[in-house]
């Protein structure tokens, strides 16, 4: 049931904290990474080390709630690191991002080793310190997280980020005014055609060379 549940719930979640990360403006981006990523992180690893003081032979209904609230608040984590990935890495946020699902999907094959080492046998007890140790490595990593988490680009995503960019940003720059004087001067050239002025532009020095050409008049015969 829990397994069928928590999905759903946290699908939910993870809408609502997302389009409310986006629209609070009254805390500062930093802020709301360290807040949503502390609801997300911190907040399942109470509730696992709640989880582990309580007896699931005395209390199963409240153990289920817990499991289930304690995997569905995860869903707060799109407000939190998977943000801030985003934020931080920017145009490469595909490459961190797939860094992540990586290390997830380790994750995924070794902590059922370790729940087998710790608890061979399903006892609650054994369970009980698999639960404290997960709880432990939630708030630790969360507190990693409040410690060194940022809300700006960082240095290696900016085109100046060193000598070589900077040397193709000025190239850049430069041919984009160089296109700009031409597109000008083309433009003032054909406003000048109208007027029957010629104004061809050397593009080479930057020099103008202006011919007047002056329009013979025609008279037209009168029409009595």
């Amino acid at each position: 049931m829990a397994s069928a549940v928590s999905p759903a719930i946290m699908f939910f979640i993870k809408l609502v904290a997302g389009q409310s990360s986006d629209k609070i403006k009254f805390i500062s981006d930093a802020a709301k990474l360290r807040l949503y990523n502390t609801l997300s992180l911190s907040a399942m690893g109470v509730l696992f080390c709640i989880l582990a003081v309580l007896d699931p032979r005395e209390n199963p209904s409240i153990c289920l709630i817990v499991l289930i609230a304690s995997t569905c608040i995860l869903g707060f984590n799109s407000g939190g690191f998977f943000k801030s990935s985003q934020i931080v890495s920017r145009q490469h946020s595909h490459f961190t991002l797939a860094n992540i699902s990586f290390l997830n999907c380790v994750c995924m094959l070794i902590v059922p080793l370790l729940n087998e080492v710790i608890a061979p046998e399903n006892e609650p007890h054994d369970w009980a310190k698999v639960l404290f140790i997960h709880g432990i490595i939630l708030n630790l990593s969360n507190a990693f997280f409040c410690i060194f988490a940022s809300a700006k680009p960082a240095s290696w995503t900016l085109d100046t980020f060193n000598g070589k960019n900077k040397r193709i940003a000025a190239a850049i720059e430069q041919r984009r005014k160089r296109k700009e004087k031409e597109s000008g001067g083309e433009k003032r050239g054909r406003w000048n055609n109208k007027r029957g002025i010629i104004s061809p532009i050397d593009a080479t020095n930057n020099k103008k060379r202006i011919n007047t050409i002056k329009i013979k008049s025609v008279e037209l015969p009168s029409v009595y």
